[in-house]
């Protein structure tokens, strides 16, 4: 795969995280992990436009967001919507680790020195996000919530 076409899919992976977790926030009753997760959207959204930015200096179209949204987001949110506010976020995380760890190996083999360095910039973000759940989310969980499954994220 060319760099032009991993920088797309990085984008759209980047955006519907983005899109993912703004959804995510907006339905929460715990107003911490919903202001977290709020950080983190707008962190997904920042790594798209990093991206977004690296296609638009070699001439490059950033991916429109629509079809993505309405092909992605929802299936997403139907897989999620059973699970517990506990099992969502262990989910989150295991996604966030796995990100890292993809990242990671793309950086090491790309050759344009920009696209590396963006990516490496990526990866912190990823692991705070993963690493989240384990040192802050659990805590933030209020009693009943790990066993709830009536979260609606519509």
């Amino acid at each position: 795969m060319d760099d032009v076409h991993l920088v797309k899919a990085i984008w759209v992976i980047e955006h519907v995280g983005g899109v993912i977790y703004d959804r995510f926030a907006e339905k929460l009753d715990n107003p911490d992990i919903a202001g977290t997760f709020n950080r983190f959207a707008g962190h997904e959204h920042m790594h798209a436009k990093w991206y977004g930015e690296w296609l638009t200096a070699r001439g490059q179209s950033v991916p429109t967001p629509d079809a993505y949204d309405a092909l992605i987001v929802p299936g997403v949110r139907f897989w999620l919507a059973p699970q517990s506010l506990e099992r969502k976020l262990q989910t989150f995380s295991t996604t966030e680790r796995t990100a890292a760890r993809h990242l990671a190996v793309l950086a090491s083999k790309v050759q344009d020195p920009e696209l590396k360095a963006i990516i490496e910039r990526t990866i912190p973000y990823e692991h705070m996000h993963a690493e989240w759940y384990g040192k802050e989310g659990r805590r933030m969980l209020h009693p009943g919530e790990a066993s709830t499954t009536a979260l609606n994220l519509e």
